[in-house]
């Protein structure tokens, strides 16, 4: 029998290499429009929950101000960052204005 580790050896680091995946960190802003609706609220904070439970937000919050929030997602690209931040609740019926912007955060 002859010795298979270099075979085997290449098959897991080629096998590896194909599963990795980056994330990179969106930022979402969130601000409200003259026709935000209070009631939207609580469809948007159930909606931020199955996103965190996904793994995909990081961080969420309001603005002091009452203006809107700001959360931060994590995604494979700016595509699946906004397709997730335009199916928001507070964004889909109009009640805020979303934006989303690729950031290049710093630890």
């Amino acid at each position: 029998m002859g010795d298979n580790s270099g075979i085997l050896g290449t098959m897991f680091w080629s096998r590896l290499v194909f599963e990795v995946t980056f994330v990179y960190r969106y930022l979402v802003m969130v601000l409200r429009t003259p026709t935000f609706q209070p009631s939207v609220i609580e469809r948007h904070r159930a909606f931020l929950d199955g996103l965190r439970s996904q793994g995909k937000l990081e961080l969420a919050g309001p603005f002091t101000d009452g203006s809107g929030g700001a959360y931060i997602l994590k995604a494979a690209n700016l595509e699946e960052a906004q397709a997730l931040a335009f199916a928001d609740p507070i964004y889909t019926t109009r009640s805020s204005v979303v934006s989303v912007y690729e950031w290049n955060t710093k630890s």
